[in-house]
């Protein structure tokens, strides 16, 4: 049997004047038996179990071997930004407006913001490592030899 569906309206901003209505299943167990509140204690531990290997991977990625192109390495750091700055988001949202940061546009569009932010640093950086990559590799062929044109 489907679960019940209730209307309920929900208010954007304490200030807004739009009135946004949607269905919200009531007592929503998925197929596993899992309820919401259960589903949100597992996100939670999964999203603190996920932070030590990410640490381990920043690690990586700054070791000299790697030859990160620095601006790409802080992107990849400031993704944290982007983490820690998501959790006050969310508290903010369910305590103020109870409900989850994807429902409440003006919170979730300056954290996802912040992840805009993380994909351009590492694009630049990891662009920038590439032009200095190729110049590289021209300055090596050049000083070889080893560039066009024949001999004769």
């Amino acid at each position: 049997r489907p679960p019940r569906l209730s209307l309920r309206l929900l208010r954007r901003a304490p200030s807004a004047s739009t009135v946004l209505c949607r269905a919200v299943p009531v007592d929503f167990v998925d197929q596993l038996g899992v309820s919401a509140g259960q589903w949100e204690l597992i996100e939670g531990n999964l999203f603190a179990a996920s932070l030590l290997p990410y640490l381990a991977f920043l690690q990586f990625l700054g070791m000299p071997e790697c030859k990160m192109p620095p601006r790409a390495l802080f992107g990849f750091k400031f993704l944290l930004v982007f983490v820690f700055g998501t959790i006050p988001a969310a508290v903010l949202a369910k305590m103020q407006y109870g409900e989850i940061l994807a429902n409440v546009d003006w919170l979730h569009g300056g954290a996802e913001s912040l992840l805009t932010i993380t994909n351009l640093l590492i694009v630049l950086g990891m662009r920038q490592g590439l032009k200095e990559a190729w110049e590289a590799n021209d300055r090596a062929n050049d000083s070889t030899g080893g560039g066009e044109g024949g001999e004769g």
